[in-house]
């Protein structure tokens, strides 16, 4: 057996087993502190009691990533679904593994030193790794194909939504201009007060 054949069992698991791997469980729990992490840090009085603890486990855990999408590609090659002379190419293109790909962009810009502003879209991009867990459900393979077959009729619903929202945005801005018109003195911006809970 091939080194890439053994690291695509260590990932997937042995052929006849039923549930997800233990290295696939590895990564969901990680992916679950990555979250967990992003959302701490992102309230200041938290993050300023231990910042070298976040600022860690954040690289800690991106390097890992980095690690394991390597592995997802080198042993690509043993994956029934990537065959062939450009196995691996193919598979970088797939969905999840563009996914992967997406999720690991904070790890490469904080190497480079960000600026704080992109620290905070990196953040977001983090907590976007909610999105890998989908790899591991069929219930979202379903409910992918559902929203496919069901396209043209969601687009209705939410151009229905969009008119209702715009109507009421339209009699908030003809109702309200002259009393608020920091809230309500165009239609974008009652649009914008509007869509406020």
């Amino acid at each position: 057996m091939r080194l890439y054949e053994k690291v695509y069992l260590v990932i997937k698991g042995p052929p006849e087993a039923k549930h997800i791997s233990l290295f696939d469980r590895i990564v969901f729990c990680l992916i679950i502190c990555s979250v967990g992490l992003a959302v701490f840090e992102s309230e200041y009085t938290i993050y300023d009691r231990a910042p070298r603890f976040f600022d860690v486990s954040a690289h800690i855990i991106g390097v890992i990533f980095l690690i394991e999408y390597i592995c997802r590609v080198y042993a690509s090659k043993a994956d029934p679904r990537f065959q062939g002379r450009w196995a691996r190419l193919r598979y970088m293109f797939s969905f999840w593994a563009l996914v992967d790909l997406i999720a690991l962009i904070p790890v490469l810009v904080q190497l480079t030193g960000a600026s704080p502003f992109l620290v905070r879209i990196l953040r977001l991009v983090r907590i976007l790794r909610l999105a890998r867990l989908g790899r591991y459900s069929t219930a979202m393979d379903g409910l992918i194909e559902a929203i496919r077959k069901r396209r043209f009729e969601l687009g209705i619903a939410f151009g229905f939504a969009f008119i209702v929202l715009l109507l009421s945005a339209s009699g908030l801005y003809v109702v309200e201009a002259s009393r608020q018109p920091d809230h309500f003195g165009s239609i974008p911006r009652a649009l914008g007060g509007a869509s406020q809970p």
